[in-house]
């Protein structure tokens, strides 16, 4: 593989932080406030990192050697379901309790998507951009561009369905159905996009489905902010 050389990783990462940042500078010019919704989403997902030890807890105590009795054929689909089932529970849960407790990151929509987009950024910074920076500058390696713009693709598509996801949180404030609804949505998101590829090795129709799903998320979170704002 052809490998670009240490500043074009910078150009990858910068693909993937740049265009949230940017929007949450346009949008914080007028109102402030904005900045701290958009921190309080970035450290939400850190939160809700904590199944990760958890997940690993489970795994030990039961659900490795459960997993392992459903064979080889059917195991990765029962992990990936599992780990899908508590990112949806553990996420969106979280995500909930903060826009309910926390009055700012729902004071108008220009907030709401803030917080959206501070979710999706910290998730990007954490499990894009840092891996990436660490494993070219510290540990010495290498990765192509190509690699880089698949990377920052699924980013990109992944903080648009985290801002259409906090806009279904939103709406769960005043009809808790809707916190179902978004954890359903995450947990077929990550469950239907990994089998995918499971099943095909191509990461493509992955991206696909994830696309859709974002595409659908935005006209259904319009959908629900003009329901809630007529309300």
């Amino acid at each position: 593989m052809l490998d670009y050389g240490m500043s074009v990783v910078w150009v990858g990462v910068l693909m993937v932080l740049v265009p949230a940042f940017a929007l949450s500078a346009y949008l914080a010019r007028r109102k402030k406030s904005m900045w701290l919704v958009f921190l309080i989403g970035a450290v939400g997902w850190i939160v809700a990192l904590v199944r990760a030890p958890i997940l690993q807890g489970l795994a030990d105590a039961f659900l490795r050697s459960w997993i392992r009795s459903a064979g080889a054929l059917a195991a990765p689909y029962i992990a990936t379901a599992v780990d899908s089932l508590f990112a949806g529970l553990f996420e969106e849960g979280i995500r909930y309790g903060l826009v309910k407790k926390i009055q700012r990151t729902r004071a108008d929509l220009g907030h709401v998507l803030s917080f959206g987009l501070g979710w999706g950024f910290g998730e990007a910074a954490l499990i894009y951009a840092l891996p990436i920076v660490s494993a070219v500058y510290l540990q010495g390696g290498s990765i192509p561009f190509s690699s880089l713009l698949l990377g920052a693709l699924e980013r990109n598509i992944t903080m648009v369905i985290h801002v259409g996801l906090t806009f279904v949180i939103f709406r769960a404030v005043t009809g808790v159905k809707f916190l179902f609804v978004a954890i359903g949505t995450h947990f077929a998101v990550n469950f239907v996009g990994v089998s995918l590829f499971l099943l095909t090795g191509n990461v493509w129709t992955t991206y696909l489905v994830a696309l859709v799903v974002a595409l659908i998320l935005v006209g259904y979170a319009h959908r629900l902010t003009k329901i809630r704002t007529n309300a």
